[in-house]
């Protein structure tokens, strides 16, 4: 009777160890979803908006280099726009497949988390830029309401499931933040290459 009763505390807690597993593999997969969210509101708005806007744009970035070249590199028919969501959108996943088939930290979970933070603090820039140009800018309304709540939610059970510690992940998403604009450039001239 005795063995029997450990042997099937065993079985449950074994059980219960699998089913958090699952469940902390499937908050990984939100983070593809709320980009998805979030740059398909890009897709959506983005060619249009930068016709509209290409004059103050340009006004805003003729004191820096770095501004006139990113500004320069938009991405501005549809299809390249979508070749360079598509061509990070790629990016996001791998780092997910990797993550989601983790059992500790390491390389392919910090490679996740440079993603999030830098997903994160995306959020901040399109507000910049809302603040900034004073009006709507593409992406804004999916980086508020899908991404930071969703990438907020995804630290959290990070956290709780001490897959991540805060010192990592505020270093993870600076230097997925410092990857921003070699990442943007590189996927914008991709798309641009892609589509000529």
């Amino acid at each position: 009777m005795k063995v029997q009763g450990v042997l099937a505390a065993d079985v449950c807690e074994r059980s219960v160890v699998k089913s958090r597993e699952r469940i902390r593999a499937r908050v990984f997969w939100l983070l593809p979803i709320v980009f998805a969210i979030h740059d398909g509101e890009e897709l959506l708005t983005m060619s249009r908006w930068l016709a509209v806007n290409r004059e103050r744009l340009d006004d805003l970035a003729q004191h820096s280099p770095l501004g006139k070249r990113l500004i320069s590199s938009l991405p501005t028919a549809p299809l390249q726009v979508a070749l360079a969501i598509g061509a990070v959108a790629l990016v996001v996943l791998v780092a997910t497949v990797g993550a989601a088939s983790t059992r500790r930290p390491g390389a392919r979970l910090y490679v996740y988390a440079a993603l999030l933070g830098l997903l994160f603090l995306h959020v901040f820039t399109h507000l910049a830029q809302a603040v900034v140009l004073r009006g709507y800018v593409p992406g804004l309304f999916g980086a508020v309401f899908a991404v930071l709540p969703g990438s907020l939610y995804i630290y959290k059970r990070l956290f709780a499931s001490n897959l991540l510690t805060i010192r990592a992940a505020v270093v993870t998403a600076l230097l997925g933040l410092a990857l921003f604009i070699p990442g943007a450039l590189a996927a914008f001239s991709l798309a641009r290459w892609l589509s000529s």
